[in-house]
């Protein structure tokens, strides 16, 4: 994700974060699977002898409902963030938790792999052709499985590098430069 890397050392000026955290970067609506999301995170946490937090980074858009994170201790809500912010985040982040019942592209999964953090994506859209094998596949009706990847990512660090090695080369694949030889190469087949 061009220059999501040199942002990578920004400032999260105006955002408390905790030292462990989970994070989810996007509009808090339902096809992003929020109210999932916090049930994972849930069980999650339940299990988990020293539970990172979850941090919800984005604006609540359409069909927000307040009940999705009322009463999940843990759970922290940023409302709108900066791209240095975001830059910032996905950088301290333990991993990105983006199930989402549908994504166009999934941007946050790229842009997250490209600064070497984990990420857990639905099996489902365009997800798991832009993650590959480089991050865990889960399927984003099911909270318990969600759950399970964020322990494993949490509680095992050779996991957590392995993922971020193979993001990092992952996220290299989707540059600008080579989306674009690739598109012109295919015109250039087409026109002959």
């Amino acid at each position: 994700y061009p220059g999501l890397s040199s942002l990578a050392e920004a400032s999260t000026v105006g955002l408390t974060l905790p030292e462990r955290f989970f994070l989810f970067v996007g509009t808090l609506q339902p096809r992003k699977n929020i109210q999932g999301i916090v049930q994972a995170y849930h069980h999650y946490r339940q299990r988990s002898a020293d539970p990172a937090d979850l941090v919800l980074a984005g604006g609540k858009g359409w069909l927000f409902d307040e009940s999705w994170v009322a009463g999940v201790a843990g759970v922290r809500l940023t409302g709108y963030i900066s791209d240095e912010q975001k830059a910032a985040l996905y950088q301290r982040a333990l991993g990105l938790v983006f199930p989402s019942f549908y994504e166009g592209f999934g941007f946050p999964a790229l842009e997250a792999m490209s600064v070497g953090t984990p990420v857990i994506v639905s099996n489902t859209s365009s997800l798991p052709e832009v993650v590959g094998d480089a991050g865990i596949l889960v399927d984003p009706n099911d909270p318990e499985q969600i759950a399970d990847a964020m322990l494993q990512i949490d509680q095992d660090a050779s996991l957590r590098q392995r993922l971020s090695e193979a993001g990092k080369a992952q996220a290299q694949k989707f540059q600008w430069q080579a989306t674009a030889r690739q598109t012109l190469t295919l015109f250039e087949q087409l026109s002959s």
